[in-house]
């Protein structure tokens, strides 16, 4: 229903002491001139009381507080008497003076005389009186001149006194001044202040002061401060803005410097930087497990020499090695993270595959046009063979009948000079020049996909059609090497939607037999191959063409020309989320209510931790989403309020992140320090997405101003998901070296940049909640695709378990799930459900939207299997805390059997009564006393908060239209109850579904920061 014209709108006005006893009739809402409200069977009451939080989203009500251009203005400041560099010679507070020094708003500046005497560490402190509130701000600021001959090591820093007391607000970062320059003190309204103060007392400003200090400084001088200022939301920076992916190429800086790794994998193969003898590796399927080598390239000998080699990163698919070779001059090998093909460049005068390997024989067949009609040689038998004839620029080399190989490998080799002829030895062929060897391009004829040396060695009459037609469909195509990757994007959110377009720029090279180089524009596999699995993937353009290469990612396919489209769902999380409920006149959740309450009260800390910060986030998640299910005035409910976003806002402290630095492209991004594997390269998705998460649900659930004062901070943090992104997979990188995708990573800093993206827009930062939109969206299709990337690797035979790492035979890969991973080596880890830990994966930990993608997606069946079929079958003793899994070595009953209790409620509506008493199961047995017991605060809150809901309907609602302030289901009265305030004006569309039923739609129309009461039937 659109909204009422003023004339005819009319309110139901109903005081909060009669609003839990109003029937519900009493709640409808007369809107219109009497029509009915646009719900399906509810109702509604607007402006029934003052919203129970401040105005959402608010603005900053204060800007300019100082600016001296009046003598009163200057004489509200005073230096202190306690702080002796702003004493006088006599020792009494120093005078301030209105002056021209300074000045940047204006005229005048207030001129502040100080005196550091030397030796030691110094202070001065000057200050006002003030009165104000600082809600709907993100920072003060202030600006502070030196004169030319000050020191260098001078530091200022912003003080606030806070509250009725107008107590010192705690530790800030100071900030150093320059010399003969002006600087802006800025103190950030969120994270800048240590202890974190009540978020409270940010509308009690009583007082502002100014702090200069140095240690051994011997120095006299006035300074000037001016422009005392609130300011409003940060924009993005330059580094946010320019923020670009390094892929899976980056590296880490440790204390010896820094840390790149210098073997990469490709689409097709693996590689490191070494160029005379680079070599194309499959690791696992190699002797004990290692690499194997399908050949290797050497220029002017087999001698290993040569300067370097070293590695040159072009962008996040292109990596060049380069080496300059004695007697074979500079040489480059181009792989790609886009490009199922190796180009090798030289000015050699000669090339030579070395195929032979680990007892092998070399490649023992040739096949090449020559006069127009196609000769397979015999490399084993013949000697030299000469290529006058050639006439078709490329050649396969396979094994054929050679000796010791377990497969064959047929490899694509296409030349853009003419060789004289191809010279085999027990190494490999080599083929000779008339001058430089140019560029030649080597492809696996089918990627990863192998054939048996039985197929092959009946070759020698005649190649099949199918490898013909392959090798010849690809000569043009690998004329034009892709040599650069811009990735856009456009969202439609009417249609939900985002379009990506891959735009390349290409090498081209002229061969000597008239090819036209023939463009083509890669899609990312994994997206590709998600849609072959009924992901809606659309392409505007077209559809691709699929060949006949398989990735480890999935089959290469492209769209010709320079440009790829694709169009992908937006995730729907960035503007729906599930909420918890309070569970009201059901004796099944009764006993769970009241221990959650007991966690709440007796269990979950009051004040923040200064180390191993995710236990702060564990508990925020729990309070700020348990808030609205809390009785209004309650303890408890005050708690959450108050405690949930300090805990958040605490873990972003100076002293619990730092700023690191990518050092194959010099960008830089924040990340936690409070755990210790912060020192090495993984798991910064992991918890750089769970802070990013835990932040978005407090801001947005109780005090949007977090992540005002905090969005600096937020967006160096979110730029770890922009810098470390893979294009094949679509999926942030669990280690800044790009070794892995992992199941839980995925998950985390899927939710984290959800939480981004809701409050970029939230905040009216539009452009990271586009960049927030794309992002998720690909992540989105990543972890669609890695429930059928199990039947992938198991179709082209390159399984490798996670637990045993080692390549696994076909009939033992576990495609009833997930994959565990994405790896950049060998593709993926796939799931080995003797492992407890990795049942768990795909349902651990505290991800809200991953359930509803779950529904969303169908794989709703799948997960049930997994959880009831497969797992109790595997693991009977799953909630056993005195049995130990063989394979983990972990008591089970943990927080793994948690995450299947969470499961079991959330998704599959167990009844609360069986689920807490299997949660309970533990109690006393040994997983109680470990560090993983389910009965730690941060992991039973959020498991009893889901447990209490089982028989409860699911309840999606519209984040980004409404802002929840109370939740309850009814279970007599079948009633779910929910209290919001609107965020934007329109129609808003909660979702429901019963346990066993379908989904449900009660679409609302509402006017922006209007509060609304509803009661409804799920």
């Amino acid at each position: 229903m659109p909204p009422a014209p003023k004339a005819c709108q009319r309110r139901l006005v109903i005081p909060l002491s009669r609003l839990a006893s109003a029937p519900l009739s009493a709640l409808l809402l007369v809107a219109a001139c009497g029509s009915p409200p646009a719900a399906n069977d509810g109702a509604v009451a607007d402006d029934v009381a003052p919203f129970p939080l401040d105005a959402y989203p608010a603005k900053c009500g204060v800007a300019l507080v100082d600016s001296f251009e009046t003598a009163a203005g200057a004489a509200a400041w005073s230096a202190a008497n306690w702080a002796d560099v702003t004493l006088d010679a006599a020792g009494a507070p120093a005078v301030l003076t209105k002056g021209s020094f300074g000045a940047t708003n204006g005229k005048s500046a207030l001129g502040v005389p100080v005196r550091f005497p030397g030796a030691g560490y110094h202070q001065g402190y000057v200050g006002r009186s003030a009165q104000l509130s600082l809600a709907g701000c993100a920072s003060l600021a202030v600006d502070v001149t030196l004169p030319a001959g000050a020191p260098a090591n001078l530091r200022g820093a912003l003080i606030l006194l806070l509250g009725a007391a107008s107590a010192w607000n705690g530790q800030v970062d100071p900030v150093t001044l320059t010399p003969g320059a002006t600087t802006t003190v800025r103190l950030p309204l969120a994270g800048g202040i240590e202890p974190v103060p009540a978020r409270d007392l940010y509308k009690l400003l009583r007082g502002v002061g100014f702090k200069i200090d140095g240690a051994d400084v011997t120095w006299s001088g006035t300074l000037g401060l001016d422009n005392l200022r609130a300011e409003g939301l940060a924009p993005p920076s330059a580094d946010d803005l320019n923020a670009h992916s390094v892929g899976t190429f980056g590296g880490f800086v440790r204390a010896a410097g820094a840390d790149i790794p210098t073997r990469n994998g490709f689409l097709t193969f693996s590689a490191d930087r070494t160029v005379q003898g680079h070599a194309l590796l499959w690791p696992k399927l190699g002797p004990s497990n290692g690499d194997f080598v399908v050949g290797a390239a050497w220029f002017g000998s087999l001698v290993p020499s040569g300067n370097g080699p070293w590695l040159a990163f072009h962008d996040w698919s292109l990596l060049e090695a380069v080496q300059d070779i004695p007697g074979a001059g500079l040489t480059s090998a181009f792989a790609s993270r886009a490009f199922p093909a190796v180009r090798y460049t030289s000015p050699a005068s000669s090339f030579e595959w070395v195929s032979a390997a680990s007892g092998r024989a070399p490649m023992a067949r040739l096949a090449v046009v020559e006069n127009g009609a196609l000769v397979v040689h015999a490399l084993d038998t013949e000697g030299q063979i000469d290529l006058a004839g050639m006439s078709e620029p490329w050649m396969l080399l396979y094994a054929g009948p050679a000796s010791g190989w377990p497969f064959d490998a047929p490899l694509l080799l296409t030349f853009q000079r003419r060789p004289r002829s191809a010279t085999p030895d027990s190494q490999g062929v080599r083929f000779d020049f008339a001058s430089a060897v140019g560029s030649v391009n080597v492809v696996p004829l089918t990627g990863l996909r192998r054939r048996s040396t039985a197929e092959t060695s009946g070759w020698d009459a005649g190649l099949p059609g199918d490898a013909v037609v392959q090798s010849r469909a690809l000569v043009s195509i690998l004329a034009a090497f892709p040599d650069s990757l811009s990735e856009t994007s456009a969202v439609n959110e009417a249609a939900g939607t985002v379009t990506i377009t891959d735009t390349y720029t290409h090498q081209l090279i002229q061969d000597e037999w008239g090819t036209v180089a023939t463009p083509v524009a890669p899609l990312p596999p994994a997206v590709y191959h998600a849609g072959l699995n009924g992901y809606p993937v659309q392409y505007p353009s077209g559809t691709p063409v699929q060949t006949q290469i398989a990735t480890w990612f999935g089959p290469f396919a492209y769209q010709a020309g320079t440009s790829a489209k694709y169009t992908l769902p937006l995730a729907a999380a960035l503007t729906r989320q599930p909420v918890a409920l309070r569970v009201d006149n059901s004796p099944a959740s009764a006993p769970v209510r009241a221990e959650l309450l007991r966690v709440l009260a007796q269990e979950v800390p009051n004040t923040p931790g200064t180390y191993w910060l995710g236990n702060d986030q564990s508990d925020a998640d729990f309070l700020c989403d348990a808030w609205p299910t809390l009785a209004p005035t309650s303890a408890e409910r005050e708690k959450a309020r108050t405690v949930g976003p300090t805990l958040a806002e605490n873990t972003y402290l100076s002293r619990s992140v730092a700023t690191f630095v990518e050092p194959v492209t010099g960008q830089s991004y924040l990340a936690p320090t409070s755990y210790p594997a912060s020192v090495e390269p993984f798991d910064k998705e992991w918890n750089t997405g769970r802070q990013l998460a835990t932040l978005a649900r407090c801001s947005e659930a109780i005090d949007l101003d977090v992540a005002r004062g905090l969005w600096p901070k937020i967006l160096a943090m979110y730029r770890y998901h922009r810098i470390f992104f893979d294009w094949a997979t679509g999926s942030v990188l669990s280690s800044t070296q790009g070794y892995t995708e992992l199941a839980d990573g995925m998950h985390f800093d899927w939710d984290g940049m959800l939480g981004a993206g809701r409050l970029a827009r939230k905040l009216g930062d539009e452009a990271t909640w586009r960049d927030a939109a794309y992002r998720t969206a690909r992540q989105q299709a990543a972890l669609y695709n890695a429930w059928f990337h199990a039947l992938w690797v198991q179709d082209i035979d390159y399984a490798v378990g996670h637990i045993s790492d080692v390549k696994l035979p076909r009939d033992l890969v576990e495609t009833r799930g997930a994959i565990d991973g994405y790896v950049e080596d060998f593709g993926s880890s796939t799931l080995e459900f003797s492992s407890f830990w990795q049942t768990a994966n795909y349902l651990y930990f505290d991800v809200p939207a991953q359930l509803s993608f779950y529904r969303d997606y169908g794989l709703e069946t799948r997960v049930r299997t997994l959880e009831y079929d497969l797992m109790p079958a595997l693991h009977p003793s799953w909630t056993d805390g005195n049995a130990m899994d063989p394979v983990d070595q972990r008591y089970y009953g943990s927080n793994y059997t948690s995450a299947h209790l969470v499961a079991r409620a959330l998704l599959f509506h167990d009844d609360p009564g069986a689920l807490f008493t299997l949660w309970g199961a533990a109690k006393g047995t040994l997983v109680a006393s470990q560090w993983y017991s389910p009965y730690f605060h941060g992991l039973s809150g959020p498991t009893l908060l889901s447990i209490e809901r089982g028989k409860a309907p699911l309840v999606e609602l519209p984040v980004a239209a409404v802002r929840l302030a109370a939740s309850s289901f009814d279970a007599a009265a079948n009633k779910v109850k929910l209290d919001f305030q609107a965020v934007k004006t329109g129609v808003a569309t909660i979702r429901t579904r019963t346990p066993g039923g379908a989904f449900k739609a009660h679409a609302y129309s509402l006017v922006a920061g209007k509060r609304y009461v509803i009661s409804f039937t799920p």
